[in-house]
């Protein structure tokens, strides 16, 4: 039974749309009577269309876009036959091809038209010709090195002709030599981290263009750079935030995967690398504060409502009463520098110093009942009943939110060992980008 009626909206809901999609092709179809009539058959075909598109039954359309469409395919062939008869082999194809794709267009409706058979004998011939025409036009924007120029064309030789001649070969050349030749040049410039970046684009057009994995491999030979990072310079009392330090800068660097990145412990280590930089780095200074909590006795007052069962009269009382506020702060700063030194030539490549800081805070409220019933105001003395001159209950809106708000706030303040972990990963990632930064760059 349930199920019968959860069907019914989506039925009607079925009719109303069809209703719709019937009426729209009327519409259209009538348009389309009206443009036909006025001598407009573009229109009118475009009318008709759109109307057996929404009710592929509408017989007034299909008669009307069979009547037009024929007109307007049979102008389309005219436009090609004037161009092959005229020997403008690339605008016969150009008309051929769209003739064909309104014939196919208006089939996907059932429309068959007339589409006389010769028209694909000429328009072979002409296709044949264009292409060798193309095909040596292109050949000769390769051999001036005009890639650019040469690639349009060889592209769409093969939209017309997926296997004419050794077109696809040409245009692996037209799309790849000039990257190639980038490449090269980038290499003779000693830029070889620069050229990897750009054979490993190369490659995924074209994996074995040409030499192109021997001179990847020389890039990574030539590119390679070995960073020592020896331990941090620190005072005794640091010594382990250094050595934690070190551990995560190496894991971080370790983590980028970067093929031209070699690290090393120490200066004695062996590497087949060209380039080794000294990452001589100290922490200057650390300072922990770890604050103090605060308790402040708060006087407020405890809401009381009574509601008499019988007339449903609401009566309000407070009474005075103590609440706690807390507050405590902590925060840890770090000094940190280093520098980047060519072990070869004594060059200070690159340098930076930072302050690092992580810091937390919590202000909340506490009270031994039920907070909920808590309200703010102030009071002068606690033994005597309410004083309009010198007792006030704040028992407002913006008040009770704000007193929510800290009964209800973070009591936890971060530890020293979570502050420090944050100071590191700050540390780690700056000395993180500016070597991948130092990297990039050549």
């Amino acid at each position: 039974m349930h199920n019968r009626w959860f069907f019914i909206p989506i039925v009607f809901f079925i009719f109303v749309v069809i209703g719709f999609s019937s009426c729209v092709s009327q519409k259209y179809s009538k348009k389309g009577i009206k443009y036909e009539q006025m001598g407009l058959k573009t229109d009118a075909a475009e009318y008709y269309y759109q109307a057996l598109v929404r009710k592929t039954d509408n017989v007034e359309a299909r008669l009307g876009l069979k009547r037009t469409g024929q007109i307007l395919l049979d102008e389309k062939l005219q436009r090609f036959n004037d161009a092959y008869s005229q020997g403008n082999n690339s605008q016969a194809v150009e008309y051929y091809q769209k003739a064909q794709k309104y014939y196919d267009d208006l089939s996907l409706l059932n429309i068959d038209l007339n589409f006389p058979v010769q028209y694909q004998q000429y328009y072979e011939e002409a296709k044949n010709i264009y292409l060798e025409e193309q095909y040596l036009q292109a050949i000769q924007y390769l051999d001036q090195s005009d890639f650019s120029a040469a690639e349009p064309i060889l592209r769409n030789i093969l939209s017309l002709n997926a296997n004419y001649r050794d077109a696809k070969e040409k245009l692996n050349i037209a799309v790849c030599e000039p990257r190639y030749r980038r490449i090269a040049q980038l290499m003779e410039n000693g830029k070889y981290r620069t050229a990897y970046s750009e054979i490993v684009a190369l490659q995924k057009i074209s994996f074995t263009y040409k030499d192109i994995s021997d001179l990847k491999e020389e890039c990574l030979e030539k590119g390679s750079v070995a960073i020592i990072i020896p331990d941090f310079s620190v005072n005794t009392n640091q010594k382990a935030v250094a050595q934690s330090l070190r551990l995560n800068v190496m894991r971080a660097l370790q983590n980028l995967n970067n093929p031209f990145l070699i690290l090393l412990e120490n200066e004695n280590s062996t590497t087949t690398a060209r380039q080794m930089v000294l990452f001589n780095s100290s922490i200057k200074s650390m300072m922990y504060d770890a604050g103090k909590l605060s308790k402040t006795e708060t006087k407020g007052w405890l809401k009381k409502v009574i509601v008499n069962q019988e007339t449903g009269e609401r009566k309000t009382s407070y009474s005075k009463i103590y609440y706690y506020v807390y507050q405590h702060k902590r925060s840890l700063n770090l000094d940190f520098n280093y520098q980047m030194t060519d072990q070869r030539t004594g060059e200070i490549l690159k340098s930076n110093a930072e302050n690092f800081s992580a810091a937390d805070a919590v202000h909340y409220a506490t009270y031994d009942g039920s907070s909920n019933d808590v309200v703010a105001g102030y009071w002068k003395n606690k033994l005597n009943i309410f004083n309009s001159k010198e007792d006030r209950v704040d028992d407002n809106y913006a008040s009770n939110a704000q007193l929510r708000k800290l009964f209800n706030a973070n009591k936890k303040i971060k530890d020293y060992n979570t502050l420090l972990n944050e100071v590191e990963q700050q540390t780690v990632e700056m000395i993180t980008y500016d070597i991948q930064k130092f990297l990039s760059n050549e």
